[in-house]
């Protein structure tokens, strides 16, 4: 369960997303429910995170 004022947020989170001419986050469709904002909000953030793309490539590194 997500509380209301985190839900409220992120709903003002999509609407501004989404007046960004360009952009692409939540392609090929706008989202309609903040929930669905949580897994491409975490994708991202993993994507673009220095300190994980770091560990994440440490580990794939044979020893």
């Amino acid at each position: 369960q997500i509380p209301v004022a985190q839900r409220a947020d992120m709903g003002k989170t999509i609407q501004a997303i989404e007046k960004i001419p360009g952009t692409s986050f939540f392609a090929p469709s706008p989202i309609d429910d903040p929930v669905k904002l949580i897994a491409p909000m975490v994708e991202h953030v993993i994507a673009t995170d220095r300190a994980f793309s770091k560990a994440r490539s440490s580990r794939a590194t044979p020893a």
